[in-house]
């Protein structure tokens, strides 16, 4: 219960910087950008600025209580779920100040922002893949990593290097073309894709 106060004050903080920039704000405000930072999604101003926090603090509760349920099927990777559960309100309170910054017309570069929580998200998560148990995969399809450990261990090894190294490249190709961030992307949830069509064939050694 603790986590999830904290994680719902996070989410809520950035609030208080949209009040207090609210009468400043354009009545139509942008929420969505495509290549080259060119907004192409707008709403009015009450969805943006409350809105958006009631849709992340909805969000996170619910990713909580599903967290709660699956540990008491699984068993708990307590490291892994806290950091899992610290990913929306990190973005929310990154994006959100960016965004009403942009809408004040201040000049932000919101993909290099974005391509930098996205490249953050897949360095923290991928420390901590190996560091999960094969008890904690659960479900339809999952019971061959209960009974093979070591596959397991295999495969979340390399899923947890792909997806370090993924994050590092996201965040190095914002300093090129934005068509470069795009391809390491692609390449890193391939690579994440690719890594879990091997872990079959760790399965299959073990058997």
């Amino acid at each position: 219960m603790k986590y999830l106060f904290w994680s719902l004050v996070v989410i809520v903080m950035p609030l208080f910087y949209g009040l207090a920039n609210y009468d400043r704000l354009p009545a139509k405000m942008a929420i969505h950008w495509g290549l080259h930072n060119k907004p192409n999604g707008f709403v009015d101003k009450p969805i943006a600025v409350f809105g958006l926090i009631i849709l992340m603090v909805a969000l996170q509760i619910i990713m909580m209580a599903v967290t709660w349920l699956n540990s008491l099927q699984k068993g708990a990777a307590k490291k892994f779920e806290k950091v899992t559960l610290g990913v929306i309100p990190v973005l929310t309170f990154v994006l959100y100040i960016a965004t009403i910054m942009v809408n004040l017309g201040t000049n932000v570069n919101i993909w290099a922002v974005a391509m930098t929580l996205v490249g953050l998200i897949f360095i923290v998560l991928g420390n901590y893949m190996p560091k999960i148990p094969a008890d904690y995969n659960r479900g339809p399809g999952k019971k061959k990593w209960r009974d093979h450990p070591e596959a397991w261990k295999k495969m979340s090894r390399e899923l947890g290097f792909v997806m370090v190294g993924g994050g590092i490249l996201c965040i190095i190709s914002i300093l090129l073309a934005e068509w470069v961030s795009i391809v390491a992307l692609i390449l890193t949830v391939a690579g994440i894709s690719y890594v879990g069509f091997r872990g079959q064939r760790y399965i299959n050694e073990a058997e």
